[in-house]
């Protein structure tokens, strides 16, 4: 594969961001992992602490913290009403979060513990190997055929695709949830079209036939030469559908080596 096709084989990377105070890992530097491998889940508890001033307005802690200490071990619900003083002007102080409280410290601040749900998790988009694992970020390296374009519309995403280029508005049907599609026809309705049948991106080839700046985006879209998408056609397999991350953004279309 030549450099004359605009297609290179690259060492890719994704990283997936998330709150270590929620999820526990469930893996490590250098495991391999398959599309859909569990790559972290939440946890049944998160200790929360929420500061005074994020939900302390209009009262000062000092005249209250003995009265939120009675609460402590209680199950609080979030906006349930805690205190409430005046006699004819009533102040409210209701709940910011619900959980156990756990403690009340000397500015008002609250630990609470609350519930998660144990079904969340973190699911690799792709197989790949777990090149780094740091707090809240976790790596996978992944090898990956790349091509080259011009950003449309920036942003990422995971999708399938095929060698299929479709050339009008009606070519786009049920059924292509979470793809990214090959198209020479770009226009408003087609965009739209897209949106709503839940397509993730966007790959154009060639010069489209509306004025782009003419168009609303929300997808991400690519544009690529005739000759590149030749290109493709002729070192892939057009009968096979292939994982790939859009990245118009850094211009790029990543077809994964399985």
């Amino acid at each position: 594969m030549g450099k004359e096709l605009e297609l290179d084989k690259v060492l890719a990377e994704w990283c997936l961001k998330f709150s270590a105070s929620v999820y526990e890992l469930l893996v490590k530097k250098g495991d391999m992992v398959d599309r859909e491998d569990v790559l972290a889940r939440s946890k049944k508890v998160e200790l929360r602490e929420v500061l005074s001033d994020e939900w302390l307005s209009g009262w000062f802690g000092g005249e209250i913290r003995n009265e939120l200490l009675a609460l402590k071990g209680k199950e609080i619900k979030k906006g349930e009403l805690l205190l409430k003083k005046g006699k004819f002007f009533k102040k409210r102080l209701l709940s910011p979060v619900g959980g156990e409280l756990m403690d009340v410290d000397e500015f008002c601040n609250l630990k609470v513990k609350i519930k998660l749900d144990e079904k969340s998790k973190l699911l690799s988009p792709i197989k790949a190997r777990v090149s780094n694992v740091s707090d809240g970020e976790i790596t996978l390296e992944f090898e990956a055929w790349e091509l080259k374009g011009i950003c449309i519309f920036s942003g990422k995403t995971w999708g399938n695709i095929s060698l299929f280029c479709l050339e009008k508005t009606r070519d786009l049907e049920e059924g292509m949830n979470g793809e990214i599609v090959f198209t020479k026809f770009l226009d408003q309705a087609f965009v739209t079209k897209a949106e709503v049948l839940g397509i993730n991106g966007i790959v154009l080839v060639g010069d489209s036939v509306a004025t782009e700046a003419d168009l609303e985006f929300r997808l991400p879209v690519l544009k690529i030469t005739d000759y590149s998408f030749k290109g493709l056609k002729s070192v892939l397999d057009e009968k096979k559908r292939y994982r790939v991350l859009l990245n118009s953004e850094t211009k790029r279309l990543l077809f994964v080596v399985e």
